[in-house]
């Protein structure tokens, strides 16, 4: 019987491979063509298919694009058909308002003519903000675009291993993968069919603005002292099989209000979900979206309780503490410096979808396990301030998270484009 399994997973992954190599034989040429285009007219056009606001990282690259003239820009709002249609409209308000802000002019992905544009005369370069199949819509959709120039930068700081996260269709083809770490670099070169040969290490987007200064004040106006500050940040993941499965929220939930209430006074709360929560919810048969929707407005009539739901560094930066079950908070979490809480029943579990990274962060991390530790970590670790993990994860940070790349991600990002681009060595 193992016999059997062996040899099928090396069947099945000689078949991934010849399909990988007839992949990029097919859009090779395409490239090399549209890449000489570019060299000779001087000028490359270029799209951000923008489907999340805490998933956006590249806005500093973006404004050094735009004071280039030889790039021309499109931002086009695209919420992931996935989420619920309230996720996807709350989505495109977030969207909207932030690029308003910032003056930055948009398109909306169902505006007929911005299809019709996009069927007759796509961009050279196509900024997803994720390599997975079956999330966009018609003509948007990956895999009728792979032979554009296709750059990604991971939507959060990755810390799982697998073929899912290195060794896709699409990451193989992709003109640029933009990296954080070399340990990243390092993974894809070990798992990845072509070796990283699209991999640039280019540093972590949000640490700069975590090696800032100035933050916004998300928090609820308290009546009275300064009680310290949680965020509890449940994934998506709710489900009791599969991969990623954690369920943690389904535990937790009940749990939660009630610390809430009996907290009151002495630690305020931020319900942070991860963006697909509510929808996953909406679909749960113990759920459905009257409950899940009654559960949220409970969180914000709290005094001492809130729900954000767009970026999340102020947020961050200006909290005391958090609980999470969030692979990418697992790393990010990290650079505040702050104590967190990872709440799972099956810790096994969660270790074995870890890559080396993401172990190390797991490390740094107290664990919940049951209502017990929640509690725990609440009286001992936030109130008490008897945090054991402190010196090891300042360790981590100055060794593993800062360095000098992560201080100018846009530039870097900018100074490779460029070189590609336009360099009459490359």
């Amino acid at each position: 019987m193992l016999g059997e399994i062996k040899s099928f997973l090396v069947r099945f992954s000689l078949f991934r491979w010849v399909q990988y190599k007839w992949t990029v034989i097919r859009y090779f040429r395409a490239h090399a063509l549209l890449l000489n285009k570019v060299r000779q007219s001087g000028r490359a056009s270029i799209c951000f298919l923008v489907s999340s606001l805490p998933m956006w990282r590249l806005q500093d690259f973006y404004e050094l694009l735009a004071k280039d003239s030889r790039f021309s820009l499109q931002i086009i709002l695209l919420p992931f058909q996935t989420y619920a249609p309230k996720e996807r409209d709350r989505c495109m308000r977030e969207l909207k308002q932030f690029f308003d802000k910032r003056n930055c002019p948009y398109a909306l992905f169902d505006s007929p003519s911005v299809q019709n544009q996009w069927r007759e005369r796509r961009p050279d370069i196509i900024f997803y903000q994720q390599l997975y199949s079956t999330i966009y819509p018609e003509p948007f959709e990956i895999d009728l675009n792979l032979d554009k120039l296709i750059c990604f930068i991971p939507y959060s700081l990755m810390t799982c291993r697998g073929d899912w996260v290195y060794n896709t269709k699409h990451t193989n083809v992709a003109w640029k993968l933009f990296y954080p770490t070399r340990m990243h670099l390092d993974f894809a070169r070990r798992h990845s069919f072509n070796r990283a040969g699209n991999v640039s290490v280019v540093g972590e987007p949000n640490a700069v603005k975590y090696l800032s200064s100035a933050y916004a004040f998300p928090w609820k106006p308290q009546s009275e002292g300064r009680p310290k500050r949680v965020i509890w940040a449940p994934h998506f993941s709710i489900s009791e099989t599969g991969y990623l499965h954690r369920a943690s929220f389904l535990w937790v939930a009940e749990l939660m209000k009630e610390i809430v209430r009996q907290y009151e006074g002495r630690i305020q709360f931020v319900l942070k979900p991860h963006p697909r929560l509510v929808s996953s919810l909406y679909s749960h048969p113990d759920w459905g979206e009257e409950k899940t929707n009654r559960y949220f407005d409970w969180w914000n009539s709290a005094p001492n309780a809130q729900v954000e739901t767009g970026q999340y560094i102020d947020l961050f930066m200006t909290s005391d503490a958090m609980i999470h079950d969030c692979g990418s908070f697992t790393a990010e979490y990290l650079y505040t410096n702050k104590p967190v809480l990872f709440v799972s029943n099956d810790f096994k579990g969660a270790y074995s979808s870890l890559d080396y990274f993401g172990t190390k962060c797991m490390d740094l991390h107290y664990k919940g396990g049951s209502e017990e530790d929640v509690f725990s970590f609440l009286d001992k670790v936030v109130l008490g301030e008897d945090d054991p993990l402190a010196a090891e994860r300042r360790r981590f940070y100055d060794d593993i998270l800062v360095n000098e790349a992560s201080r100018e991600v846009g530039k870097n990002i900018y100074q490779i484009m460029t070189q590609e681009l336009f360099s009459t060595d490359s």
